[in-house]
């Protein structure tokens, strides 16, 4: 079968690699039909997050089952689904209580994606993809949903999703920061879901023109500098840009008791944040992966009922073969299909 495989930043071929096949009862094998980038494709491809080499690349994903274990019950053959970018088995004691990016099966960052660093999982751009735990990690599709608008929902979508939703349905009508940067996709789903959610404002920032302009198109009122955003304001701050500087803003952007959700990663061995400030604010923050198998059901209903639409978010579907040109563009939400 074919993959696309990151060689080296910046360089992407398909290669030709063996067939995966089923190999314990709980496993499936999919064929992706829409997979999409995500930011930190971008932030992979371009070099700027290194990591060993190759890496067959793509995690949002939604494919076609085609084979199943024997102990699978949740899917069947010919369902078309959404699949969870982390590898997470659904019974050990963090899977049960919704932490399913903990998983205690696997190692940290078992993923698709990301090479020897996940597991050697394959990835999202390939012929065949084996899912280790199919009725954990697979979710059927609602017909009413077309697969290309939610290639996102094995990622971004559940990672903005629980930036912004839980603390909106324990504060209704809260007012919502969000920093753009280098997770600029993931902020622009979270402008659509605050929306969605019935935030009582969206206000926005990013240092990139172009996020800032499209986070506008999506609804959001976008802050014009660093120098007028509102400090001691937001009950919900989603901070997505992987700038030290940035953090600290949305920090201080938070009102009393607010939250602040940083989905980037922050690679140095120390990162200054303004505890200070939150302490005297009794500010909570709270970073790590989503828990995307637990929150497949709640974003998946969000769409089918028309509440949220993510298409908005895509700028390109492009066809399959044109993977390496899409995923070396090293911006926007791009989707290839087959």
């Amino acid at each position: 079968m074919k993959q696309l495989t990151l060689v080296e930043p910046g360089t992407l071929e398909w290669q030709a690699v063996a067939a995966p096949v089923v190999s314990s009862p709980t496993g499936a094998v999919v064929r992706p039909v829409a997979a999409a980038t995500c930011d930190f494709d971008h932030l992979l491809v371009s070099g700027a997050m290194p990591l060993p080499m190759p890496i067959a690349v793509g995690h949002e994903f939604v494919a076609e089952v085609v084979e199943v274990g024997s102990g699978v019950g949740a899917v069947e053959v010919g369902d078309v689904v959404v699949v969870s970018f982390q590898a997470s088995c659904g019974t050990c004691d963090n899977c049960r209580r919704g932490l399913t990016s903990a998983c205690g099966n696997v190692t940290w960052l078992s993923a698709y994606g990301l090479g020897v660093l996940g597991g050697d999982r394959g990835g999202a751009m390939s012929d065949l993809v084996v899912v280790p735990w199919a009725d954990a990690m697979l979710r059927k599709l609602p017909p009413s949903i077309t697969p290309h608008d939610v290639a996102a929902a094995s990622c971004n979508i559940p990672d903005a999703y629980r930036a912004v939703a839980p603390h909106l349905d324990e504060r209704p009508g809260a007012q919502v920061f969000i920093v753009g940067g280098a997770f600029g996709n993931i902020s622009h789903y979270s402008v659509l879901i605050a929306k969605a959610l019935g935030a009582g404002s969206v206000d926005y920032f990013s240092p990139d023109a172009e996020q800032a302009a499209k986070a506008e198109r999506l609804g959001a009122r976008v802050v014009g500098s660093p120098v007028e955003v509102a400090s001691e304001t937001y009950e919900v701050v989603v901070d997505n840009s992987q700038n030290p500087d940035l953090l600290a803003l949305a920090v201080r952007a938070a009102a009393s008791a607010g939250v602040v959700t940083a989905t980037t990663m922050y690679p140095d061995a120390r990162t200054p944040v303004p505890l200070m400030d939150m302490f005297a604010r009794c500010v909570t923050f709270s970073t790590g992966q989503p828990h995307v198998a637990a929150l497949l059901d709640d974003v998946l209903g969000l769409i089918a009922t028309g509440r949220l639409d993510p298409a908005q978010v895509v700028d390109e579907v492009a066809p399959w073969d044109a993977g390496p040109d899409v995923f070396r563009r090293g911006s926007g939400k791009a989707v290839c299909v087959r």
